[in-house]
C-alpha cells in the first residue's frame, strides 16, 4: 500500500516538473520576442511633401496659375461657347491639368466650333474636371501678380479657389461627360494640309470676311470658299472667297499645300460647257471620251469664324499647319503652342462666283480715287447718307470726281476731289454716275488698300447698273450698284412677257421686241409695272423682271429690297457691339464674336482688342 503511495507521487512530481518546463519554455520563448521587437529599428515614416496650396481641407489635385492667363485663356475660348444648349456640360469649360508639360488646357465647344488654350502652372498631380463659366469672373476680380490655387475634389466633383484672404468653391461636372474634341492627330483621313503664316491669314480676315453673309438661313453664303487650283510642287494657288449677294471679295494666296484626298466632286457649281475632247480607239475597238477635268483639285466651306479663331492664336516666327480632315464628316483643324481650333465645313454648293467678276479689265473704264481725299469725303458724306438708306454717288466731273450725298431732312452733300483720268475709252464719260452704299464702299477701300494705301487705286465701272469693281495684286471686290429711281434707263432691246400663269387677264402680253429707250419701249414698261406690280422688282444686270430673268444673276433693286433692311427676324440678328479700337480709339461696328478692321488698320475684336496691328496709313494734313 505505501510503496504503491510512493509510486504515484513520485509520477506527479515528474509531470509537475515536465508542465514546468513546458511553462518556462513558452515565458522563455515570448520574453525572447518581447526584446527582439524592442531591439528592431522602428521604419522610417514617409515625410508628406508639404502642399503648396493653402486651401481648406487636404486635396487629392492641385495646381497654381495666375489670374491674368486663366482669365485670357477662358476669353480666347469663349466663342465656342454654349450657354443655351440642351446639354449641360456644353455650358461648361473643361480644365485639364497636365504635370508633364507643367500647364492646363482650357478647352470649349458648342459641338459646331472647339476652341482649347494652354496655361502656363504648376501642377502638382494630373486631373480634369469641368466647370462653369463663372470662373472667369472670380479670377478677373483677383490680384494679378499672386498665384491663384486651384484644387480639385474628385468625389464631390468640387473646385476649390484659393488666395491670401480669398476662398471659393465651384460644383462641376465629370470630365469624362465631355464630347471629344477631333483634331488633326486623331483624323482618320487628312484631305489637305496648309501652311499659313499669321499675315497671310490677318489678309483673310481683313479682306475677305467681311464680305461673309449674316443671314443663317443660306448657310452657304456665311462660308468662306476654299478652292485649291491644279498644279505642280508644293506651292498651289488657293482662292478664298465669300459673297452676301450684295458684295464679292476673292483673295488668292501661294501657299504651301499638300492634297492627299482630292474632293469627289467640286464644291463650286459651275455650269460650263462640256469641251469637245478628243475620240480615244481602245484594243476593242470602243470609242470614249475621256472625263472633263474638274474646276479645283480640292474645295470646301469653311466657317469665317475659323479664321478669326486660327489668327488669336497664330505666331509671328512660326507658320500655322492647317488640315482639311475627314472622320464622319469634314472638319478643319488648327493647333500649336498656344492652343488650337476645329470647326465644322459647311455642307452644300458654293455658287458660281466666277460669273460676276468681269471677264475684261479693258471693256471697264477706270475712275481713279485719291485715297486720303476721298475717305475724308466720305466722313463728311455718311452724315447725310445715314438718312438717305447709306445711298452714295460716286461719278465724274471733268478732270474732278465727285462725291455726293444728300438727305431730304438735312439736304445735299457735293465734294469735287481733282484727279488724273486716262484718255479714251479706259475713263468714263464726262457726268457719269453711279450709286452705290456708303458702308460697303468704305469697307472696300479699307480691304484694298490694306497694309498698302501707297499704290493708285481705280474703281473700274462700266454703267450705272452693272456691278464695279476694285483689283489689288491678287484681291478683287466686286460691289453691287444701288438703283436711283428716274436715273436709270434700260439700255438695248427688251422683250416683256407674263411673269407667270398668276398673272391678271388685264396684264398686257408683248410678244415683239421693242427699244427699251424709245418712248413707246417707256410707256410699254410703266403699263406692264402698273397691271402687275410683281414687275417692279426686276434684274439690275439685264433689266428683265424676276421671272423672265434669263441672265441667272438676278438682284432685286431697291422698289422691293433695301440694301439695309434685314431679311430675317430681329431675334436672329448678330449682335453688333461699337467699340473704341485700343489703339487709335476710334468706333468700329463690331459683331459678336467676329473681328474688324479698324480706320488705322489693326484688326481688333469685339472687345476693342487689337489682335494685329499694321503700319500705320497716310493721314491727310
Amino acid at each position: 500500500m505505501k510503496k504503491n503511495l510512493k509510486k504515484t507521487i513520485r509520477a506527479a512530481k515528474k509531470n509537475a516538473q515536465k508542465v514546468a518546463k513546458k511553462i518556462t519554455m513558452v515565458q522563455d520563448d515570448s520574453i525572447r520576442r518581447r526584446k527582439a521587437k524592442v531591439a528592431a529599428p522602428k521604419p522610417e515614416k514617409k515625410s508628406k511633401a508639404k502642399s503648396i496650396i493653402p486651401t481648406l481641407s487636404k486635396p487629392k489635385h492641385g495646381a497654381q496659375v495666375l489670374p491674368a492667363d486663366l482669365t485670357a485663356a477662358i476669353d480666347g475660348v469663349k466663342r465656342a461657347a454654349a450657354r443655351r444648349s440642351s446639354l449641360p456640360v456644353l455650358g461648361t469649360l473643361q480644365i485639364v491639368a497636365d504635370a508633364g508639360q507643367q500647364r492646363l488646357k482650357i478647352t470649349a465647344t458648342n459641338l459646331e466650333l472647339g476652341c482649347w488654350r494652354y496655361v502656363p502652372a504648376s501642377v502638382k498631380e494630373d486631373f480634369a474636371l469641368c466647370v462653369p463659366y463663372e470662373i472667369a469672373g472670380l479670377a478677373k476680380n483677383l490680384p494679378a501678380d499672386q498665384p491663384l490655387a486651384l484644387t480639385v475634389e474628385d468625389k464631390t466633383a468640387t473646385m476649390h479657389l484659393a488666395q491670401p484672404g480669398f476662398s471659393a468653391s465651384l460644383k462641376g461636372v465629370d470630365a469624362k461627360e465631355y464630347p471629344l474634341i477631333a483634331t488633326g492627330k486623331s483624323a482618320k483621313i487628312v484631305q489637305a494640309t496648309f501652311e499659313f503664316s499669321r499675315e497671310q491669314i490677318a489678309e483673310i480676315v481683313a479682306r475677305v470676311l467681311p464680305c461673309a453673309a449674316s443671314d443663317e438661313s443660306r448657310p452657304v453664303l456665311t462660308a468662306v470658299f476654299l478652292n485649291v487650283h491644279h498644279g505642280k510642287g508644293k506651292a498651289r494657288d488657293v482662292d478664298f472667297a465669300t459673297a452676301d449677294g450684295f458684295r464679292l471679295a476673292k483673295l488668292t494666296q501661294n501657299l504651301p499645300t499638300e492634297i492627299t484626298d482630292p474632293t469627289p466632286e467640286p464644291v463650286v457649281k459651275k455650269k460650263t460647257k462640256k469641251p469637245e475632247s478628243e475620240e480615244v480607239v481602245t484594243q476593242e475597238g470602243k470609242a470614249k471620251k475621256p472625263a472633263a477635268k474638274p474646276v479645283y483639285e480640292f474645295a470646301c466651306l469653311v466657317p469665317p469664324v475659323f479664321f478669326n479663331e486660327a489668327l488669336k492664336i497664330a505666331e509671328e516666327d512660326q507658320p500655322l499647319i492647317v488640315q482639311v480632315c475627314r472622320v464622319n464628316g469634314q472638319y478643319i483643324a488648327c493647333e500649336n503652342a498656344n492652343g488650337g481650333v476645329t470647326c465644322n465645313t459647311v455642307d452644300g454648293i458654293a455658287p458660281d462666283y466666277t460669273r460676276i467678276i468681269p471677264a475684261s479689265e479693258t471693256e471697264a473704264s477706270a475712275i481713279p480715287l485719291p485715297l486720303v481725299e476721298v475717305r475724308s469725303a466720305l466722313k463728311s458724306a455718311q452724315v447725310y447718307a445715314a438718312l438717305s438708306l447709306n445711298t452714295l454717288k460716286i461719278g465724274r466731273a471733268g478732270n474732278d470726281v465727285t462725291v455726293k450725298s444728300a438727305s431730304a431732312e438735312l439736304g445735299e452733300f457735293a465734294r469735287a476731289i481733282p484727279a488724273e483720268f486716262a484718255k479714251g475709252k479706259s475713263a468714263p464719260a464726262d457726268g457719269f454716275q453711279i450709286a452705290v452704299n456708303i458702308r460697303y464702299f468704305d469697307e472696300a477701300l479699307r480691304a484694298a488698300t490694306w497694309q498698302d494705301g501707297s499704290k493708285p487705286l481705280a474703281l473700274l465701272v462700266q454703267t450705272p447698273a452693272t456691278p464695279m469693281m476694285l483689283k489689288v495684286g491678287g484681291f478683287t471686290m466686286v460691289i453691287m450698284p444701288m438703283h436711283i429711281e428716274g436715273e436709270r434707263k434700260p439700255s438695248g432691246n427688251i422683250k416683256l412677257q407674263a411673269v407667270s400663269t398668276a398673272t391678271p387677264a388685264s396684264a398686257p402680253q408683248f410678244e415683239k421686241e421693242v427699244a427699251a429707250d424709245s418712248p413707246k419701249g417707256m410707256d410699254l414698261i410703266a403699263k406692264a409695272k402698273a397691271a402687275v406690280p410683281e414687275m417692279s422688282c426686276t434684274c439690275i444686270k439685264c433689266h428683265e423682271v424676276k421671272d423672265a430673268c434669263r441672265c441667272e444673276a438676278f438682284v432685286p433693286d431697291l422698289e422691293s429690297q433695301p440694301f439695309d433692311e434685314p431679311t430675317e427676324a430681329a431675334d436672329d440678328l448678330p449682335t453688333v457691339f461699337e467699340i473704341n479700337c485700343a489703339k487709335c480709339g476710334s468706333v468700329n461696328e463690331v459683331r459678336e464674336g467676329n473681328s474688324a478692321v479698324c480706320q488705322c488698320g489693326a484688326i481688333v475684336d469685339d472687345k476693342g482688342a487689337v489682335i494685329f496691328e499694321q503700319e500705320p496709313e497716310p493721314v491727310m494734313a
